[in-house]
């Protein structure tokens, strides 16, 4: 029985529910069915507009326009005038129920306007979906059979051979697997028993990204998957204390938490570990976040940056702490500001590494109203059609909480939430996250940040009912839709009023040159220079000029602004002070234990030490803060025409999406791939197939493993030659025949060779389990002999690993092994049958002319 008929029958059936929500296969049938359970349990839970949108969007899904179903006529249910609102047609009325059927949604308001049918989920352009092969040690790690993109093969093998102390941004598209990047570099440094905090934005992705991480250590570290990874204001005091406690003994080695928290209760644990060499990983999702300046500015995210800018100082070199930051958005700015607060614009500990692609999935509608009211009315007219999940963006407060008021009061929605900015932190936001992910809210008003990390991968239909402030807000709140590959619905509903209001709020809130220098010169005047640096000054946070009257957190937060800025300048780098707990007193309660480590916390994150010059002149400070200012208000100019392009459709929308994410790797411009996302100039192209992004990163990546190479060879070539014979016909003698492959194996291996790319035959080589413990790094990257990852872009290259390409003894022509020679990396062996004849020349070998060992002799030469 399919779902529609299965259904039908259930509502024939009410109010039994003889069935479970698993037994339909699709999203809107299940979200129905919990809505159906909860109506029945708690009758107050569930309105009348929630069911009919939801009866309506299976109707709509049907694909024809007949299709029917009967409906119970007793509440909570709809009555017949508020199925007709809703765009649901009652055929027939008997005492007991309704036959209803519902019909298109075309808005007088919007030009050819079936957008509905493009919220309805049909599948969007196609993409490849073949896993690429995997590496040995990931597989091991991870439990997975193959990678899901070539970015996120590249990310993991990258972030597994990364120096100590190098900073490494990844920016993958949703869907293309970061979050596996991070397990293999906590799980990894676990192993070792070194510690890991990852640092994500919202209570509720603590906890989502906490239960991924104890699923993935139930197969590497099953000791510590029992542990509660997730550290948040949620959890019971004791609770916390035992989390601490398990860090402190490195009984647990991962832990995942906010950015208020890693700065603040968890810094003394940090702390120490970094002092001792055991902090390895500082992992920052959703890092774009570090460079907003906006009305939802948390000053702990760039605060972040001076924490480990300390750990660093304090560890071991060779065990200096690695910084780890993964975005799906990436722009120019973001990434200086990045380099800036994290590698002190040192290229050489700042590493970028992209796979940039733009959604697919979303469908632009535009449609201006003559006022707030009109909108207002539009957005509630197609939230009555449109389907569900979907999500309402304002720019305001006020605005979301009268919207969510009329959603609740006009259209008896009781599955529909209300979250502003701020609430990610607070238990109320998690929990109303939480229950967005399960499917239990169908609509949420929101100002910017919702639901940032947490996804809800069936979301229809996204609604703007403002003018966002960047072109990059309104990119990432339009990805929430259609995560799941579908096609998904933008409806942007404007009025004349919001373009100041957008305007007003994307001008970078940093301080006027002379407020900027008064607060400077509290801040110095007062501070106090660290014992035996004179470039090093202690300030406290708490500090402002004696003409202001702030709140103490928003006077704390401008006066990181400023040190942020000075940073940006270049005149300071930021760094914190090392904070130890106090000595537990006897028979001191856990209570007022933890009450006297806050007040330390508190104390210790009040202030911020900052190395900068013994005297910076008001000149120079002008100079440097005035250019960096006019940066950035340059930036914000060129997003502002990019939005008024937007709003006047005068571009295609991905092409002002690309330009807006492209991105400056030194000498090279990385570009997006953009092959769809429907908007009114491009609404009747025809789609195109979608191939895998391509990577593309920094110069001077993994750089250091390089160098490290040591073949034996002065100087070491860029390509060795090196011969076999034929293999024996009889098999009992081809153990012995493949002997002198592994002792090549193994002797490329000690010496820093990382990538091995093999014919099928000599696969079983590389997979031997004891070969990646004899690499430096712990690590080599396995892939067949003709993979190249989707690396297709102009310039683009593979990592630059020293490879070595074991062709097959099937082998015959030299065209095969010259076309091995066009990859870049610093040193290719390349081992091949001595029988293959030169393509040029099919009359001679293709070793006549070139230089060769064979292998046999090498070996012999070698001792090996």
């Amino acid at each position: 029985m399919n779902d529609f008929s299965q259904l039908a029958r259930l509502l024939r059936g009410w109010p039994e529910l003889d069935v479970e929500a698993h037994a339909f296969e699709t999203d809107n049938y299940r979200r129905l069915f919990t809505a159906l359970e909860t109506s029945r349990e708690r009758p107050e839970e569930i309105g009348s507009g929630d069911l009919a949108g939801l009866v309506r969007q299976v109707l709509r899904g049907m694909g024809r326009s007949d299709a029917e179903l009967d409906v119970p006529r007793t509440r909570p249910w709809p009555s017949r005038a508020q199925w007709e609102a809703s765009g649901v047609e009652v055929v027939l009325s008997p005492a007991t129920h309704y036959r209803v059927r519902a019909r298109p949604w075309r808005p007088r308001w919007i030009a050819d306007g079936d957008l509905e049918s493009t919220a309805l989920g049909e599948p969007e352009v196609p993409v490849e979906t073949s896993e690429l092969p995997v590496d040995p040690v990931t597989a091991a790690t991870l439990g997975i059979s193959g990678y899901r993109s070539p970015g996120q093969a590249a990310a993991i093998r990258t972030v597994a051979l990364l120096e100590p102390g190098q900073t490494l941004v990844v920016g993958l598209p949703t869907g293309s697997g970061k979050t596996l990047a991070m397990q293999m570099a906590a799980i990894r440094a676990a192993k070792r028993g070194m510690l890991s905090v990852i640092v994500v934005p919202t209570t509720a992705l603590a906890e989502d990204q906490g239960a991924r991480m104890q699923r993935r250590l139930e197969r590497s570290l099953p000791d510590q998957a029992t542990y509660t990874i997730a550290y948040h204001g949620g959890l019971d005091p004791e609770d916390k204390q035992a989390l601490r406690q398990r860090l402190n003994t490195r009984r647990q080695c991962i832990v995942i938490a906010s950015p208020e928290a890693v700065v603040s209760g968890l810094r003394p644990i940090l702390d120490r570990a970094a002092r001792q060499g055991a902090l390895a990983w500082v992992v920052v999702d959703e890092a774009h976040m570090i460079s907003q300046w906006g009305d939802d500015f948390r000053p702990e995210f760039q605060f972040l940056a001076a924490c480990v800018s300390s750990w660093r100082e304090v560890s071991p070199p060779e065990q200096s702490p690695r910084a780890l930051l993964l975005s799906a958005t990436l722009t120019d700015e973001s990434v200086a500001t990045m380099r800036t607060l994290f590698a002190h614009d040192d290229a050489r500990a700042f590493h970028v590494l992209v796979a940039p692609e733009l959604r697919t999935e979303p469908h632009y509608w535009i449609s201006e109203a003559s006022s707030v009211s009109e909108r207002e009315q539009r957005v509630l007219e197609a939230v009555r059609h449109l389907p569900r999940p979907l999500l309402i963006y304002t720019a305001k407060r006020d605005d979301a909480a009268r919207l969510h008021d009329q959603l609740r009061t006009g259209l008896d929605l009781r599955r529909a939430a209300l979250f502003r900015g701020g609430d990610a932190g607070t238990l109320e936001g998690a929990v109303k996250l939480r229950q967005w992910a399960e499917g239990r809210l169908d609509v949420v008003v929101a100002t910017s940040a919702f639901g940032l990390g947490m996804d809800n991968s069936h979301v229809r239909a996204v609604i703007h009912a403002c003018i966002p402030e960047t072109v990059d807000r309104f990119y990432q709140e339009v990805g929430r839709g259609g995560r799941d590959g579908r096609a998904s619905l933008s409806l942007w509903l404007h009025t004349g009023h919001d373009l100041a209001i957008a305007k007003r709020l994307a001008e970078t809130q940093l301080l006027g040159l002379d407020r900027a220098w008064d607060r400077w010169s509290v801040l110095k005047n007062n501070g106090e220079f660290v014992l035996g640096q004179d470039d090093c000054l202690r300030v406290r946070l708490d500090d402002m000029p004696p003409d202001l009257r702030q709140e103490n957190e928003v006077n704390r937060a401008w006066n990181v602004r400023l040190l942020t800025l000075m940073a940006r300048a270049g005149l300071v780098r930021l760094a914190t002070e090392q904070l130890e707990l106090p000595e537990r007193e006897p028979d001191e309660s856990d209570i007022a234990y933890d009450n006297r480590c806050h007040q330390a916390m508190n104390l210790a994150f009040g202030h911020a030490v900052i190395h900068t010059p013994v005297s910076i002149s008001k000149a120079v400070f002008d100079d440097r803060v005035a250019a960096t200012r006019a940066q950035a208000r340059n930036y914000d100019r060129r997003d502002q025409e990019r939005l008024q392009d937007l709003l006047h459709v005068r571009r295609p929308f991905n092409e002002i999406f690309a330009e807006t994410y492209t991105l400056k790797l030194g000498p090279r411009t990385v570009e997006p791939l953009a092959f769809g996302g429907q908007c009114p100039r491009t609404r009747t192209a025809r789609p195109i197939p979608r191939s895998r992004p391509p990577i593309a990163f920094s110069e001077g990546l993994l750089a250091e493993r390089s160098s490290q190479l040591d073949l034996g060879m002065r100087p070491t070539p860029r390509h060795v030659w090196i011969t076999y014979g034929p293999p024996p016909t009889n098999k009992f003698k081809r153990n012995s025949w493949l002997g002198p492959f592994r002792s090549l194996l193994r002797y490329l291996l000690v010496r820093g060779f990382l990538e091995f790319a093999v014919a099928d035959g000599f696969r079983d080589l590389v997979e031997a389990s004891e070969l990646p413990a004899m690499s430096p790094a712990d690590f080599l990257v396995l892939r067949g002999l003709g993979d190249r990852d989707g690396f297709s872009i102009e310039g683009a290259t593979e990592l630059p690993l020293p490879r070595l390409s074991l062709v097959s003894p099937d082998t015959r022509s030299g065209k095969d092994l010259v076309a091995l020679t066009i990859l870049d990396r610093p040193c290719h062996v390349i081992v091949f049958p001595e029988s293959v004849r030169d393509h040029e020349r099919p009359d001679r070998l293709f070793t006549d002319t070139r230089p060769h060992y064979r292998l046999d002799r090498l070996i012999n030469q070698w001792s090996l």
